[in-house]
């Protein structure tokens, strides 16, 4: 029998594996993809944080 530590790690682990397989299988080969999709998260990251900073009037230093 299993404990309860040990399937937690199981599905970590299958969870862990899938995800790696998601990107592996969408970018493999293609590095101007991968790119690509790096500066449309770096470009929402930056407006979330504009918009963030401007809804509670954070100064910038």
């Amino acid at each position: 029998m299993t404990s309860n530590i040990e399937k937690l790690h199981q599905e970590m682990q299958k969870r862990y594996d899938a995800l790696h397989e998601l990107i592996w299988r969408d970018f493999a080969g293609n590095p101007y993809l991968l790119y690509e999709r790096w500066m449309e998260v770096k470009y929402w990251k930056e407006l979330i944080e504009r918009d963030y900073l401007k809804e509670n009037k954070v100064e910038q230093t």
